[in-house]
C-alpha cells in the first residue's frame, strides 16, 4: 500500500450520473490505499482460502446474465498478474474485508487521484500518451470492443493489462493504473443510493479524463471494464 496525507479536496461542481454530490473543499483523513489494482492471482487466493465467491466469466448489467465475455480474466491464461474483473461490489468488498482492508470511499478515492489541486490526470496535466494508461487506442480490435472511437495511440494491450505496467501514469505517491485498465469500485459517496460508484477509466474508454468522474451502476453489476484496490487507515 501507498500512505496518503490528509489534506483538503479542490471543489468538485459535482455529476448527476455519477452520484458525486457538489461540494467545495473537503478535508480528506490520511489513507493507505492499494499501489496497484487487485490481481487475479490475489482474488484467486481469497477464493481458495473460501472468503471470496468465484469470479463470472459473464457480465452482467442488471437484466440476467448476458454471454461470456473474453476480457473477464478469471481463469484466463496469462492473466494472473492483470487486474481481477468482472466481479460485483459484494466480491470486491469481501476480498478487501479478507484482508483487513476495505474499499476506498469515493471521496478517498478521488483525492489519492486528483490531489489538492483537482489535477485532470492522476499523473497531472501531461497529455495522455501510450505510456500513461491503458486505453482503448488502435492495438483493440472491433470485435472486443465494437465502438468507432478510438485514442490515436497503440499501449500494447488490447485488453487489461498487468497491474503496474504504466508507471508513467503513477500518482505524485507512487499509486498505479487509476487513469486506465480497470475502473473501481468504491464505497458510496450516499449509503441510502442503490447504486455504487465506479470511478477512473478503463481499457475500454477512448477518452479517460473524460471517464475520471466515474459512474454508478448496480452493486450485482459485473463487467470486463470494472475491478477495484483496498484501502485502509494508517
Amino acid at each position: 500500500m501507498v500512505a496518503i496525507a490528509a489534506g483538503t479536496t479542490a471543489p468538485s461542481p459535482g455529476d448527476r450520473w455519477s452520484g458525486r454530490p457538489a461540494h467545495g473543499a473537503v478535508a480528506v483523513d490520511a489513507l493507505c490505499l492499494d499501489r496497484t489494482e487487485v490481481t487475479v492471482r490475489a482474488y484467486a487466493r481469497c477464493v481458495a482460502d473460501g472468503a471470496c465467491p468465484e469470479a463470472a466469466r459473464t457480465i452482467s448489467y442488471g437484466a440476467g446474465e448476458q454471454a461470456g465475455s473474453a476480457a473477464c480474466n478469471a481463469g484466463r491464461e496469462g492473466a494472473a498478474d492483470h487486474p481481477i474483473n468482472c466481479v460485483t461490489f459484494a466480491q470486491a468488498e469481501a476480498f478487501c474485508a479478507w484482508r483487513g482492508a476495505r474499499l476506498p470511499t469515493a471521496l478517498e478515492w478521488e483525492w489519492a487521484a486528483r490531489g489538492p489541486d483537482g489535477r485532470p490526470m492522476p499523473w497531472g496535466d501531461a497529455p495522455l500518451d501510450a505510456t500513461r494508461a491503458n486505453v482503448l487506442g488502435t492495438e483493440t480490435p472491433d470485435a472486443l470492443v465494437p465502438v468507432p472511437r478510438r485514442a490515436p495511440l497503440d499501449d500494447g494491450w488490447a485488453g487489461t493489462a498487468p497491474v503496474g505496467a504504466f508507471p508513467a501514469g503513477a500518482t505524485p505517491e507512487g499509486v498505479q493504473d487509476l487513469g486506465g485498465n480497470v475502473a473501481e469500485w468504491c464505497a458510496p459517496f450516499d449509503p441510502a443510493d442503490p447504486r455504487r460508484p465506479v470511478l477512473g477509466a478503463a481499457w475500454g474508454d477512448d477518452d479517460p479524463a473524460a471517464k475520471m468522474i466515474g459512474g454508478a451502476i448496480a452493486p450485482t453489476d459485473h463487467d470486463e471494464f470494472t475491478g477495484f484496490r483496498c484501502a485502509a487507515d494508517p
